[in-house]
């Protein structure tokens, strides 16, 4: 299996010239570009050093005590908000694996993200699906 997740996206989903980043774990990957005024990227001034960041981290596993493992079917609990509201509130980030991924519908625009979410543009992005279908918090 390959950790290059650029493969069959670079030149026909997102330009060839995109920026790239490769993690610790050894995952390629492409940094987020959405163009606001101006043509600038708004992920440049808070999402990418964050992402650079965490890149720089030895991958986590379920027996992390620095970050909260859960999986799919934890969804369905009742408590789930509180659960996860517990863990942000004392910066634990939270990894929900085996989440399918949800095609999108649109364009990923500032616009887009402005309907779909309740952040700021300026804010970094609360969470991210990645190659391992999870939800990383």
């Amino acid at each position: 299996m390959s950790l290059d997740l650029t493969i069959g996206l670079l030149g026909k989903q997102v330009p060839v010239a995109s920026p790239k980043l490769r993690w610790k774990d050894g995952h390629t990957t492409i940094l987020p570009m959405v163009h606001g005024e101006g043509n600038i990227n708004v992920c440049k001034a808070v999402d990418i050093p964050i992402i650079r960041f965490m890149a720089d981290f030895p991958t986590s596993t379920s027996s992390s005590k620095n970050v909260l493992h859960l999986k799919q079917d934890a969804l369905g609990r009742k408590d789930i908000l509180a659960v996860v509201g517990n863990a942000l509130s004392t910066h634990l980030p939270v990894v929900i694996r085996g989440v399918s991924h949800e095609r999108l519908h649109g364009s990923l625009s500032e616009d887009y993200l402005d309907e779909r979410s309740n952040d700021s543009v300026n804010q970094s992005c609360p969470s991210h699906k990645d190659w391992d279908n999870q939800i990383v918090l």
